[in-house]
């Protein structure tokens, strides 16, 4: 996944474009290059303290977490 869908993941609503194709992946496993998660990472870190940030950042955690098993590709 590149940067642009990990972030649409990361929206309160999940676009339906974005869920349909999500969808059609059925069973295979996900994977995100590197330079993803250090993108993803870095905007975070930019936005301004508050709600917005933690709930962005909290939700992106559960994206990487290793119960998701996520391919990190280098």
């Amino acid at each position: 996944l590149d940067t642009d869908v990990v972030s649409a993941i990361m929206r309160p609503a999940l676009e339906p474009k974005i869920a349909r194709w999500l969808a059609g992946l059925g069973g295979e496993p996900i994977a995100v290059a590197t330079v993803t998660i250090v993108e993803i990472t870095r905007g975070l870190e930019r936005l301004a303290s508050g709600r917005r940030r933690d709930d962005l950042t909290e939700r992106f955690e559960r994206f990487v977490a290793p119960a998701n098993r996520l391919t990190v590709l280098s």
